[in-house]
């Protein structure tokens, strides 16, 4: 029994386009280390007035374009609603670059000299494809200490 040619390109033609269509994308950001220097080298947990820190990860398996997206949240500070934007940094909120292919990424945070309040705070990196569609997360967190308002700690 002979096999139409047509009969076998057809579904091979739709597996093809299936995958085509399909966003197979194993882009990826690796875990969020905090650190006094861009490279991550001088790691660190606490923060002072003053201080300049960076977040640094590194996006990986990216076989195209990515958009990777930072935020700053206040994650346990009194008087601060835990998941809010620390609006007390300048680019909290809203700072995002495009990654083509592998590599290591980083914010930094200029901590002002009068400080920031005292407490647990939350860096999160979020990883978006082509459509901006969430794609992957990750979280650090650091305190900060040593700011004191009116004399108190």
């Amino acid at each position: 029994m002979r096999v139409s040619i047509v009969r076998l390109l057809l579904p091979l033609t739709l597996i093809v386009g299936f995958v085509l269509a399909c966003n197979w994308s194993t882009a990826n950001v690796k875990d969020i280390k905090m650190s006094k220097d861009q490279d991550g080298k001088d790691s660190m947990s606490k923060v002072a007035p003053g201080e300049t820190i960076y977040a640094v990860s590194s996006v990986a398996n990216n076989p195209g374009k990515v958009k990777i997206k930072w935020r700053v949240l206040y994650d346990d500070v009194k008087g601060k609603k835990s998941g809010d934007v620390a609006t007390i940094l300048d680019g909290a909120d809203g700072k995002s670059m495009d990654i083509d292919g592998d590599r290591s990424v980083y914010l930094s945070l200029k901590f002002p000299s009068s400080g920031a309040p005292n407490g647990r705070y939350k860096v999160e990196l979020t990883l978006h494809n082509e459509k901006d569609e969430l794609k992957d997360t990750k979280t650090a967190t650091f305190d900060v200490a040593g700011y004191s308002e009116g004399g108190e700690d």
